[in-house]
């Protein structure tokens, strides 16, 4: 393979955004953990899945997080084209 001199840039990411990234993350795997106490309480369910379920729960507040993404990138559009419009 032929050097073109071409580098790489390295991505920085700043300690404050993953920190806050982190929480919300955590934010969300609470919901999911919220979610499944009360379904166990209304269907009275074993406590035991709490632990049995907890793959799901993982992946539940992995899809609770992106979709916290996505809402997060469309106000910012929104707030840009706003910012755009006033000027």
């Amino acid at each position: 393979m032929k050097n073109t001199g071409y580098k790489m840039k390295d991505i920085i990411i700043k300690n404050t955004t993953l920190k806050r990234e982190i929480i919300i993350w955590f934010i969300a795997l609470f919901c999911a953990v919220a979610l499944n106490i009360y379904a166990i309480v209304k269907y009275d369910a074993s406590w035991i899945e709490l632990l049995t379920q907890l793959p799901v729960i993982i992946l539940l507040s992995v899809l609770i997080y992106l979709l916290i993404i996505v809402v997060r990138g469309i106000a910012k559009t929104i707030l840009k084209i706003v910012a755009l419009l006033k000027k």
